[in-house]
């Protein structure tokens, strides 16, 4: 008597793909999510990551960190991190719920624009500034004075961004969890 070998069986025999990585990268605003979408493009391994990034569109550190939590839509991802402005100080009650929800914080002192400026290691006297200078500051860097995904392409080339990660700690950390996908 011949047996044959079920489907369910054969399926066993077959290697298992690994799963892939999932990362949540969340921003306050409109330049954190270009900022996140473009080391998402130039970072991440497709073949073993995959990141969802957008931002709350601004609003106070509790608010954005809700919105973080909101879209995630009930998905649970393998490492997840939010990034923020500081010109506001957090609320404990805010760091609490984001480290209940497993939301890695990463704050801009004061402010994505004085980040940018760290990356570049600018020559302005940003430090310590207030976060219109850091502003007024970063727009020297862009052509036409805004920042779009074009700017960001061209200002924060791969080999700025490498240069930048071991005097940056943030950018450094926001790199290594969307190239593993881990924390």
């Amino acid at each position: 008597m011949v047996e044959f070998l079920s489907s369910n069986f054969m399926d066993e025999l077959k290697p298992k793909k690994p799963q892939k990585k999932t990362v949540l990268a969340f921003g306050e605003g409109e330049d954190e999510k270009i900022f996140l979408r473009h080391l998402d493009k130039s970072y991440c391994r497709k073949d073993k990551v995959t990141v969802a990034s957008s931002s709350a569109g601004g609003g106070s550190p509790m608010n954005i960190v809700e919105k973080a939590v909101q879209y995630r839509r009930g998905i649970k991802r393998d490492a997840e991190f939010v990034v923020l402005d500081t010109d506001i100080p957090w609320p404990d009650e805010m760091k609490e719920y984001a480290k209940r929800e497993e939301l890695e914080l990463i704050g801009n002192e004061p402010c994505i624009e004085a980040f940018f400026l760290d990356i570049l290691a600018s020559e302005h006297p940003w430090k310590g500034a207030t976060t219109a200078k850091c502003k007024e500051y970063f727009a020297t860097h862009c052509k036409h004075g805004y920042f779009d995904e074009d700017e960001c392409a061209r200002i924060f080339t791969k080999g700025v961004l490498n240069g930048a990660r071991a005097r940056v700690p943030a950018l450094h950390r926001m790199i290594e969890l969307i190239e593993q996908g881990f924390v």
